[in-house]
This record gives C-alpha cells, structure tokens and sequence, in this order.
C-alpha cells in the first residue's frame, strides 16, 4: 500500500493557503487522497506544524467527525439491516451466515 509523499501532503495543506479554519477539508483530503484511508499521526503531526495548532487538537479533531479516521479501516463494510421489519424477514439468519461465511464476528474486520 502506498502512501503520499511529503510533498503531496504538503500540496494538499498549501491548496487551502493553510488555513486553520480549512482544517476539515484539508484533513478530508488528505484521509481520501491516501490508500491507507486514513489520518496516521505523522500526518497529523504535519498538519499540526503548517496551520500553526497542537498536534492535541488536530486529533481532537480527527476524533469528533466520524467521517475522519486515525486507525486502518476495512475497505468493504457490510451493514445489516436490524430494524424490526428486518428483524421479522429473517435479518438474524442472513446475519448469521455472514459471520459463518466471512468468519469473523460483528465489527470485526478480515
């Protein structure tokens, strides 16, 4: 897997003048520009550096919108639907043949 460049991490910054009040979109860009699909601290480090902030509240950040990760995500999520007319259409069972099929456990990754 291939991650960005310093230099493409940095273009990403500067296309937003590096402005803190940009830092969502910049922090988008960078997790969707990145095959890993997510933040790693060295970016978040950087990111901290050019808009002049803490490392403590770029994380913050990366914390509170769910559309922003810090961790290795899967590339395929599988949802199933558990409301009560699912639940009715044999929700369970499908539910269960994935976890038999995939094997692994629900919000587990293979």
């Amino acid at each position: 897997m291939t991650t960005l460049t310093l230099d493409e991490k940095l273009d990403i910054i500067e296309k937003y003048d590096a402005n803190p009040e940009q830092i969502l979109n910049i922090l988008v860009d960078l997790q969707f520009a990145s095959e890993a699909g997510y933040l790693d601290d060295e970016t978040i480090k950087l990111v901290a550096e050019c808009l002049h902030l803490t490392q403590t509240r770029v994380s913050e950040i990366v914390s509170f919108y769910s559309i922003l990760k810090d961790q290795p995500q899967a590339k395929y999520v599988i949802k199933v639907c558990n409301s009560s007319p699912c639940r009715f259409s044999h929700g369970p069972l499908v539910f269960a043949e994935l976890e038999k099929q995939l094997g692994v456990k629900e919000n587990q990754m293979t």
